[in-house]
């Protein structure tokens, strides 16, 4: 088992491992979704090996508060990012994943880009690992 590095509070020290990428295949506008920076996003295996960036979705509009939030699939990582993520899902280790930008379909968009973060060791160990092609 890892050894995961902590901060004196007793915190997991994380490194990003990927600071801004796109997602790609969006299938839907960031406005209408009610996505920011800073907004929680989740990363899920599927079957044929793609990665599936999920979000908590807040509803918008005049019945948005009679709606619940609901976890909706934005689109995929691409064939890099996923390369660097595969090993550490793959493991079950935590990731923790943070809108970084989002562009609304009327201001250029629609696009939004998310950074990636790891627990230290499994961050170092995932960077080495796609550096010399051994990923995944």
């Amino acid at each position: 088992m890892a050894r995961t590095a902590t901060q004196p509070g007793g915190e997991i020290m994380m490194q990003a491992i990927i600071h801004s990428v796109a997602v790609v295949g969006l299938t839907d506008d960031p406005d209408r979704l009610g996505l920011g920076p800073g907004d929680p996003l989740a990363l899920s295996p599927e079957p044929e090996g793609g990665i599936a960036v999920m979000a908590h979705a807040r509803p918008t509009g005049p019945l948005g508060r009679l709606r619940r939030a609901r976890w909706i699939t934005l689109g995929h990582l691409g064939p890099t990012a996923r390369g660097l993520v595969a090993p550490i899902l793959t493991r079950g280790g935590h990731l923790r994943v943070r809108v970084v930008n989002a562009t609304s379909a009327r201001l250029g968009g629609p696009e939004i880009r998310l950074s990636v973060w790891a627990d230290a060791d499994e961050g170092r160990a995932a960077q080495a690992a796609h550096r010399t092609g051994t990923a995944g």
